[in-house]
């Protein structure tokens, strides 16, 4: 079919749900005589405006303007597909075709630019596959006529019968992958009138690596030096004086482009090649990386340059020559290492988990992260002759799956010059452990020094020692609330008469046990939980006084740590009139294992309280008074925790009533801390390990307590419910308390 237009044609805002936006061509010839605009144009796949079709055959001949026209979103003016297609782009004289939007060609396409008029090619010409169009196309320039050109142009292989053409404002690619020079001395484009060539130029060079067989060494060695010629003509002129490369981040190493005799030619002698992660192109080079079996993920040849960027190397090693060098730029993971005696320059981030080896290591401007590993016991992780950083910040952490250990890890052998960022005697956590840094000008380690101890560990400690002798202080206060509950704040029988608490003696003696179950939270720690059991006596010394002892032992436990505590108090009471007076005194070992810290603990701890009671009557009573504790540790080369004490003033009333075998109590008490910690320690504070002194802290909080008994004969039962509160922790207690009188 032929379908030929003779005068002016408008293709203004057509879409299709596929391809072709305005028109689509299948073997049919199209032909354009007049003056034709596509504009707005738009295809969901592709051929925004049109959309050529096996053996399809379009010319345009007069004026001709594609703007504004997108397949699936991108600009796109036409696609052509397979199949001897052939595109005409052949202006009369006077005559101007524009695009702007883009050619793209995929298989097998002739593509002639002629005609005595304008050709501007704003959008650029490309292949599907990003190809250089002459690989599968033939590109030809027939006939006299100006010819300008912006956007990318890829030219490979051979474009036959160029006839004075000017490529002007864009950027021209020579693609020389599979091109042999000697087979073409004429060049990929061949002007056998002018050529004019003042936009930008690119030269994509062959690869020289190649990844054929990944399950091989993946060796990289220098392309021979070889003379491409890209270009010839009667006349080159307006070229531009110097051009860069695709694929070199130092094209003045690789090659060199000189103009002489009407002939544009290209010396390459490749000796440098970059691999950037994030270029699509070096996909496949990453990924043999990543996938290679074979003992090296990279080998580089004597006096080649290779460049990562942005790259993964997993598992396996680099090989450098003796003269090979490796640049590392962006950030890198050598988790493999590097074996050989090149050398490394390395420039941004850099991850090492395994030992590079080279004659010299030269970092700068970035951060250098050492992934601690057992091999580092033996082996220095940097290995060169000589190893310079500047401006580089090291961090260390365990390798994957890795555990650090007590010993010493070797970091760098060598000479060490310019080194910054690494201090000598610096203290550095890897994993949960801590390790001093040993550093002078031939040596670089990292000894074992202890574990670190957070300052919420210290809190913690503290707070659960003190929980522990609050809380056994808590059960002897219980002991003679159950005294003055029964004996100063009921009437009772003394002798022959009965009256109130001002007279007579207190009753009977005692042998006791309690269970008691706990649970406390800290602002900035894991909850802890306790439990355990305390056993008393007490007996009459005179007739107002009692004194007694109990011995218990209670558990703790929370998250990465558990703590055991036995105690022994004394206590007693004296009564006098309405008054009572309460107290005890006690010793508290405590043996804390904080396991996700590796440390154990012993602590020793002083505690005591004193209150003053007074009977109001009706079974109501206040208390004043105050609690007191002290804890110690022996002091450790991590940190020394001691002298720790908490004052808490307490003031409050109780309730009692007391039935013939029922009885309830409550209280509720009003309490202010002042806790002096004069520990110190060391934290981990913005990358630098600081010395911490402990502080000196005041709150205030409450305390309440409920609890019910049941008395048959000489036995009571005794059950309570108590909690305190401050503004950064909670602590909540059940105790149940069996009694027997005697």
């Amino acid at each position: 079919m032929i379908m030929t237009f003779n005068g002016d044609a408008t293709f203004v805002n057509n879409t299709a749900n596929s391809t072709g936006g305005a028109i689509m061509t299948q073997q049919s010839t199209t032909i354009f005589n007049g003056d034709v605009l596509f504009k707005n144009n738009q295809a969901t796949n592709r051929g925004g405006a049109i959309r050529g079709y096996k053996e399809s055959l379009l010319t345009f001949n007069g004026n001709a303007l594609f703007q504004g026209n997108t397949a699936n979103g991108a600009p796109n003016a036409m696609y052509f597909f397979g199949d001897a297609s052939v595109l005409n782009i052949q202006p009369a004289a006077g005559k101007t075709f524009t695009d702007y939007d883009g050619i793209m060609f995929h298989q097998n396409i002739t593509f002639n630019i002629g005609g005595a008029g304008r050709v501007n090619l704003f959008g650029g010409v490309v292949n599907k596959d990003g190809t250089a169009v002459g690989k599968n196309t033939v590109f030809q320039t027939i006939n006299d006529g100006e010819k300008a050109f912006s956007g990318t142009l890829l030219i490979g292989q051979k474009a036959v019968a160029v006839t004075n053409v000017d490529l002007s404002g864009g950027t021209v690619v020579f693609d020389l992958n599979g091109y042999t020079p000697a087979l073409d001395a004429t060049g990929l484009l061949n002007a056998t009138g002018t050529f004019a060539l003042s936009s930008d130029l690119k030269i994509k060079v062959p690869s020289p690596l190649s990844t054929a067989n990944p399950a091989y060494d993946f060796v990289a060695a220098p392309v021979a030096e070889a003379t491409y010629t890209l270009a010839s003509g009667t006349s080159l002129s307006a070229l531009a004086a110097s051009y860069s490369a695709v694929d070199f981040e130092d094209a003045s190493k690789s090659y060199a482009v000189t103009n002489a005799d009407n002939k544009l030619t290209a010396t390459l002698g490749v000796s440098s090649y970059l691999i950037d992660g994030a270029n699509p192109e070096q996909a496949a080079i990453v990924e043999t990386f990543r996938t290679n079996t074979g003992k090296n993920a990279l080998s580089v040849a004597d006096n080649m340059t290779i460049t990562l960027k942005d790259i993964d190397v997993l598992n396996k090693s680099i090989s450098l020559s003796d003269n090979a060098t490796l640049n590392l730029r962006g950030g890198n993971f050598l988790r493999g290492g590097v074996t050989g005696s090149g050398r490394i320059v390395g420039t941004g981030d850099l991850t090492v988990g395994e030992t590079l080896s080279a004659n010299s290591i030269s970092l700068s401007n970035g951060t250098l992260t050492l992934l601690i590993n057992k091999a580092a016991t033996s082996a220095p992780m940097l290995n060169a002759g000589t190893v310079s950083m500047t401006n580089t910040v090291v961090s260390y952490a365990p390798a994957a799956g890795y555990t650090p250990e007590k010993t010493t890890y070797h970091i760098v052998s060598g000479s060490l010059n310019g080194i910054n960022g690494v201090t000598d005697g610096e203290i550095v956590t890897v994993g949960k452990r801590q390790y001093t840094v040993n550093f002078d000008k031939n040596k670089w380690d990292l000894a074992y020094y202890g574990t670190e101890i957070e300052q919420t560990n210290v809190e913690q400690t503290s707070n659960v020692v003190r929980a522990v002798s609050v809380g056994e202080i808590r059960k002897i206060g219980r002991r003679l609330t159950s005294f003055t509950s029964r004996d100063f704040s009921k009437p009772r029988t003394t002798g022959k008469k009965k009256g109130r608490s001002g007279g007579g003696k207190l009753r009977t003696s005692n042998v006791w046990g309690e269970a008691s179950y706990g649970h406390m939270h800290m602002d900035g720690t894991a909850p802890t939980n306790s439990a355990g059991f305390t056993l008393g006596v007490d007996g009459k010394v005179s007739h107002a006084a009692r004194l007694g002892f109990a011995a218990g032992y209670s558990g703790t436990r929370g998250k990465g740590m558990q703590a055991g505590t036995a105690s022994g108090f004394l206590y007693g009471m004296y009564v006098y009139k309405s008054w009572a007076f309460t107290g005890s005194a006690g010793y508290l070992f405590t043996k804390f294992d904080l396991k996700d810290r590796d440390v154990k603990l012993d602590a020793h701890s002083g505690a005591a309280d004193a209150y003053v009671n007074y009977d109001f009557g009706g079974g109501f009573t206040g208390v004043g008074g105050a609690r007191y504790f002290q804890t110690h540790t022996k002091k450790t080369k991590m940190y020394r925790f001691d002298d720790v004490s908490t004052t808490t003033l307490v003031g409050g009333f109780k309730y009692a009533a007391q039935g013939k075998h029922f009885g309830v109590h409550a209280d509720i008490n009003a309490v202010y801390d002042v806790h002096a910690d004069k520990s110190d320690y060391r934290i981990k504070r913005n990358g630098e390990v600081v010395k911490e002194n402990g502080s000196r802290l005041h709150r205030a909080g409450g305390e309440a307590g409920i609890g019910a008994s049941y008395t048959r004969g000489a036995w009571t039962i005794d059950a309570d419910y108590f909690a305190q509160v401050r503004k950064d922790f909670a602590d909540q207690s059940l105790m149940l308390k069996i009694n027997y009188a005697f």
